[in-house]
């Protein structure tokens, strides 16, 4: 969800961003300065939803936990585990 909620942000940052230069800065134009600085805002953005996605902001991780109910037979979690361990890897 982290990702999720960064991209919705930079979202809406960058159409709020857009409206202050056309409307604010200078109606109408866009000029070189303000244009190179939404070039910059750009890779800076990815970066956020990327680090977001690997769990730096935010402390989650992109792996969805499973849950495991009370009347799940220890055959049912073993097959679990096994689901997941041929999805993500041996080596969690």
């Amino acid at each position: 969800m982290n990702v999720y909620a960064s991209t919705a942000v930079t979202s809406i940052f960058a159409y709020v961003w857009m409206l202050i230069i056309l409307v604010v800065f200078s109606p109408n134009v866009v000029e070189p300065w303000e244009g190179i600085l939404i070039f910059v805002f750009f890779p800076v953005l990815v970066f956020f939803a990327w680090a977001a996605d690997v769990g730096w902001i935010g402390g989650g991780s992109k792996i969805e936990a499973k849950r495991v109910d009370r009347d799940m037979s220890a055959e049912d979690i073993v097959e679990m585990e096994a689901s997941i361990r041929s999805q993500h890897g041996e080596h969690l």
